[in-house]
């Protein structure tokens, strides 16, 4: 027998019972140990469970679930710049915001943002104009390709009031981006020559290309294609401005050319638009800016940015020469 092994025969009795004491005891640990550890096993991978698939039902009480009925006002809502996102919020700005703005403008005239126009900017007024339309808030995907999308007609001029600010506001927001549909619409707004010296004053506040110009000059000048050209030209003529070749004029008997420099020819009696008030003025007297004729009285814009107009008969007006 080789010396690593246990000699049984040789042994006491004592010494076999506690040899065999022994390896119960080592069978029982590893068995009541083996049953432990498989149970931690199990409770971790409930817990994992539990966490992972945990519903509304299980959050504490004071964490509320926000639902479309309680859902946070507006004003805690970021801004959306990030190019497009929806639902389209309150505070939201950019080209997106600008051509929802369009479309209302399209769709019902320059009067549904009297005050922002197409200013690209999520405002009270635009959301007051969408809500009394009937869409919901914060705007959806769906309603917002509804309005921008479909083609539908103008209200018509009489259910709209006229305010010149708000089309010369979203004229240059059009024309400043290029955007002929939305430009002829507004344009088509304008129905008569009256309407379309208030609008061209307003629009000469702004800066397009980097100059100050009149409504004539900006379109023809922003949108020269032939196409473009000719229906700009076309709607024009519909308000009734004249043209002879290379001018455009308000008027086809004055002689004068809208924003042309006046003087009096003679001795002349006026009348303040706002005030009535009547005034004597002397010969060869520079007056400002011709803007359009009634009849054969013409108004003449004393100073354009105090709003200051007169009427004054066109027969006593002569184009400005300076001094030599």
């Amino acid at each position: 027998m080789e010396n690593n092994q246990v000699d049984t025969e040789h042994m006491t009795t004592k010494e076999k019972v506690l040899i065999g004491v022994t390896a119960t005891g080592l069978a029982s640990l590893i068995f009541f140990g083996t049953r432990i550890l498989i149970k931690k096993v199990k409770t971790k991978l409930k817990e994992n469970y539990d966490n992972t698939h945990k519903t509304t039902d299980d959050l504490a009480p004071e964490t509320p679930v926000q639902t479309p009925a309680h859902t946070k006002p507006h004003t805690g809502l970021p801004a959306g710049n990030a190019g497009p996102a929806f639902p389209l919020r309150f505070g939201a700005k950019g080209d997106q915001v600008r051509q929802l703005q369009l479309a209302l403008i399209r769709r019902y005239g320059a009067g549904i943002l009297p005050k922002s126009g197409a200013d690209g900017s999520f405002g009270t007024e635009l959301e007051a104009a969408l809500m009394s339309k009937g869409y919901t808030l914060p705007l959806q995907e769906a309603d917002y390709n509804k309005i921008t999308q479909e083609k539908q007609p103008a209200v018509p001029a009489p259910l709209v009031a006229f305010d010149s600010a708000a089309v010369a506001k979203g004229l240059y927001a059009a024309i400043s981006a290029r955007d002929f549909d939305s430009s002829i619409t507004l344009l088509k707004a304008i129905r008569d020559t009256s309407s379309y010296a208030l609008v061209s004053e307003k629009l000469k506040q702004y800066y397009i290309n980097g100059v100050r110009q009149t409504l004539v000059n900006a379109m023809l000048r922003t949108f020269t294609e032939s196409s473009q050209n000719a229906k700009v030209q076309d709607v024009f003529r519909n308000m009734g401005l004249k043209y002879n070749g290379y001018q455009w004029s308000l008027s086809g008997f004055s002689g004068f050319t809208v924003s042309e420099r006046v003087q009096t020819s003679k001795q002349a009696i006026a009348v303040t638009v706002k005030t009535g008030t009547v005034l004597t003025l002397p010969s060869n007297l520079p007056l400002g800016f011709f803007l359009y004729s009634v009849a054969d009285w013409s108004v003449v814009s004393v100073d354009p940015y105090d709003d200051v107009r007169i009427y004054i008969k066109t027969s006593n007006l002569k184009p400005y020469q300076n001094a030599k």
